[in-house]
This record gives C-alpha cells, sequence and structure tokens, in this order.
C-alpha cells in the first residue's frame, strides 16, 4: 500500500453524481470512469432521458491503486441508487508513471486489477458495457495527436477488450471517432464531439 501511494497523482479525485436523487423509480445507468466519463454523461443523458437517467462515478485513482477498491465500495453500498446498466471507461487517461505498454509486468498487474474491479461491479449489477478511453492530443498543438501516450492509451484498451471478451461483455471502441475530434486540452475535448461519443453509445442502449 505504501509503495502505491508514492504512484498517486499530486491531486486525486472522486465525483459522484445522481441524477434525480430524490426519485428511486427511475432506471438508471451508472457510467464510471474519469473527467472525460464526466463530460459524456450529461449528453448520454440527455439522450436517453426519460426512459433511463444517467449516473457518475469517476475518479482520478489509478486500477492498481487499493484505495479504488474502497471507493468502489462505498460508491456501491449505496442501496437505493441501483441501475439496470453500467457503462465503464476505467483506467485509460492516468497514471502514466508506470505503462502497459513498456513493462509486461505491469501489463500483468493492470488486467488482474481491472478483473478484480469488474468482480466488484458484477455484484452490483451484471450488465455492463465496457468503453475505450479516447485518443490523446499534444498539449503545444491541439491538432496532432499524441502518439507515445496514446500507445499506452491504446495498450491498456486491449486490456480493457480482453477483459470484456472473457467476461463475456460488450465492448464499445470509440478510440478511433476520437482521433479526429476537436481537443480543448490534450485529453478533454468540445461539447460537439462528447456529443458524437454518446451518440454511438445511445445506438446499443
Amino acid at each position: 500500500m505504501c509503495g502505491e501511494v508514492l504512484f498517486r497523482e499530486d491531486i486525486e479525485w472522486t465525483n459522484t453524481w445522481w441524477e434525480h436523487a430524490n426519485d428511486l423509480t427511475c432506471s438508471r445507468i451508472l457510467m464510471i470512469g474519469d473527467s472525460v466519463t464526466r463530460g459524456i454523461r450529461p449528453r448520454l443523458h440527455a439522450l436517453v432521458k426519460p426512459r433511463y437517467v444517467v449516473d457518475l462515478f469517476a475518479t482520478s485513482l489509478q486500477v492498481t491503486d487499493p484505495l479504488l477498491e474502497k471507493e468502489f465500495d462505498f460508491h456501491f453500498s449505496i442501496k437505493e441508487y441501483s441501475c439496470d446498466r453500467v457503462i465503464i471507461q476505467e483506467g485509460g487517461q492516468h497514471g502514466f508513471d508506470r505503462k502497459c505498454s513498456e513493462d509486461p509486468l505491469y501489463y500483468e498487474r493492470f488486467q488482474e486489477n481491472y478483473i478484480n474491479l469488474i468482480a466488484r461491479v458484477e455484484k452490483f449489477c451484471r450488465n455492463i458495457i465496457f468503453l475505450s478511453s479516447t485518443a490523446t492530443v499534444l498539449p503545444e498543438s491541439l491538432t496532432e495527436l499524441n502518439r507515445k501516450r496514446n500507445e499506452e492509451i491504446q495498450a491498456r484498451n486491449k486490456i480493457v477488450k480482453d477483459v470484456a471478451d472473457i467476461k463475456g461483455y460488450q465492448y464499445v471502441n470509440i478510440y478511433s471517432l476520437t482521433e479526429t475530434c476537436k481537443h480543448i486540452d490534450q485529453i478533454h475535448m468540445d461539447s460537439g464531439s462528447y456529443e458524437k461519443i454518446a451518440l454511438e453509445i445511445a445506438k446499443i442502449l
């Protein structure tokens, strides 16, 4: 545990969003991910309401950090907000001090931890859609892909797809779609790009 703390970012955060929190009759989709997922959530909610409302559990914590498991367990302990579906986009954009694309041992550890996280989700909901992480651009040139960083993101996306296949869940690859999206910084996209992603997800709901 102490060793893992050294790999945390300077600031770690967790963000939970309960849509229509005072209505327990809603059919709910829970999106799990990071700040990119947080950007997608309101667009998806607008597309699928009133059939569903879309909730959020987003965090900067790495897949291999034990603190993430504790945050998961706390979130899922709130039993009044059950959900019909989970869309997970976890682990792609944070924790680049260690790379699955360069370290086979860390690749295996990342995959093992991802499987364990999915097992935690399955205790809460067994209707899960896996969503790839998105492409990034250079901070100094927002129209140019960050090839080095994207190499790592694609390695992690392969793990996510493999886990989806192992578990028998659907995997939605939006990576190539976001290679041509308009970015507002290295990681995040403009509202129109999030709208395109939400439309892709809505097609399969």
